[in-house]
């Protein structure tokens, strides 16, 4: 090979490398303008239930429901969500079903430390990046290929 071909193919990978770097980029800033809007629609849902209360509809959030959202535990949303999960979720996806299941945004920081808790006590499982409910009891905590997880 000779000294223009090295450079050639050389001067092909820094090209190469550029336009991926570039797509991380756009990719990641995508990524940060769904997050932006996934907020945005939750508070358009959470003001639009709190419209519907002033129609009397039974499903929009009441006194009394406000109060009972209050007093439920990140545990007992957690264990609601995963309990009625048909594969396991990543902390993200919980946190997105909270969110509309309960009407509450939570952070990361709130529900990880709950979650390892749970995981402590046998309920649930940490199978790669993502949680399961664990059906089995306390002593099923493998990640065998039976868990549907890849």
């Amino acid at each position: 090979m000779s000294r223009d071909d090295s450079q050639n193919a050389g001067r092909v990978i820094l090209v190469k490398e550029q336009t991926v770097r570039a797509r991380i980029a756009a990719a990641e800033e995508e990524l940060r303008s769904i997050d932006q809007r996934r907020v945005e629609l939750l508070t358009v849902i959470a003001a639009n239930r709190e419209i519907l209360g002033y129609f009397g509809d039974a499903s929009a959030p009441t006194e009394n429901a406000e109060s009972d959202r209050r007093r439920t535990s990140i545990r007992e949303m957690l264990i609601d969500v995963l309990g009625e999960a048909e594969k396991a979720l990543g902390v993200r996806e919980m946190i997105d079903l909270i969110a509309v299941r309960f009407d509450r945004h939570l952070v990361r920081t709130s529900v990880s430390p709950v979650l390892s808790k749970m995981e402590a006590r046998g309920l649930v499982r940490h199978v790669g990046t993502k949680w399961i409910w664990n059906r089995m009891g306390s002593s099923a905590g493998t990640d065998d290929p039976e868990d549907g997880v890849e």
